[in-house]
């Protein structure tokens, strides 16, 4: 499972439930002691249609999928319970589980349907053991509760997306570094050893090709475009390449600085008009 050590916690709050019927405090209690019986249905449910969110491989998936569960249906009684209480620690694990599933280069879109999901079950199982505690939930109870619910769900939902958004943007631009890192290397004279470069290429999760060619090119406009071409290879592009570079031969690693200057002077003396 993914370290979800830097999950950037944002300022605290505590979720509004919109409940204001008579005794919502009091039944919110009451149905507390239910919260395990209700996780483990919805995260039976769950399982069910999204095996692919518990990975049948490792059961810390299982475990998790109905401890994050258990936290929210908890939590949803908790609010109308305890006007105190604050939804901070709850909201930081929702950030934790969408940077968990950053971390392994999954989407959101099983857990926002496991969100979905759980939310119908507790409504539905919360409503039953209301009734069962001597409760009279009405239509118009019913529907506050639901809403109610689904809103929170919500919001969680929310929190995830918050987690993963913000760590795939740290990826990304940790990404980034290590790529920087490399071109310094390829660049750098004299130049790096084998074991340096392979290593660094592997942090950029860049595939480190046998040869190297470095190509100046000339700025057009303020904001120009780049030609990008694709690692994997292509008819059309392996024609373009050999018509474009006929007679030359890409150096080693090791002279990559040395053809990068070389590329640099005469964009220069092109600028100059002069002609290699």
């Amino acid at each position: 499972m993914s370290d979800f050590s830097q999950v950037v916690s944002l300022p605290v709050r505590r979720i509004d439930l919109g409940l204001s019927f008579d005794g919502s405090a009091r039944l919110a209690a009451e149905l507390r002691g239910q919260v395990p019986a209700v996780a483990a249905e919805a995260a039976h449910r769950i399982e069910k249609r999204l095996p692919e969110l518990v990975r049948p491989h490792d059961p810390r998936y299982a475990r998790g999928l109905e401890t994050a569960v258990e936290c929210a249906i908890g939590h949803f009684l908790d609010l109308p319970a305890d006007p105190g209480v604050s939804s901070a620690d709850v909201l930081d694990f929702w950030r934790r589980v969408g940077a968990g599933e950053a971390g392994e280069g999954r989407t959101l879109d099983s857990w926002h349907t496991a969100i979905r999901i759980g939310a119908g079950v507790a409504v539905e199982a919360l409503t039953e053991h209301a009734g069962r505690l001597g409760h009279r939930v009405d239509a118009s109870t019913m529907a506050g509760i639901t809403h109610a619910m689904f809103d929170y769900m919500n919001q969680l939902a929310a929190a995830v997306s918050e987690g993963h958004a913000d760590a795939a943007a740290r990826a990304a631009g940790s990404q980034q570094e290590h790529r920087r890192r490399l071109l310094d290397l390829l660049l750098d004279d004299p130049a790096p050893a084998a074991r340096e470069l392979r290593e660094a290429a592997g942090e950029a999760a860049w595939p480190l090709p046998r040869t190297v060619a470095a190509v100046a090119l000339r700025e057009r406009g303020p904001s120009p475009r780049y030609p990008r071409l694709s690692p994997r290879r292509h008819p059309t592009q392996s024609t373009h390449l050999i018509t474009t570079l006929v007679g030359r031969h890409p150096p080693p690693h090791k002279t990559s600085e040395d053809s990068l200057r070389y590329e640099f002077s005469r964009g220069r003396m092109s600028d100059r008009g002069a002609r290699g």
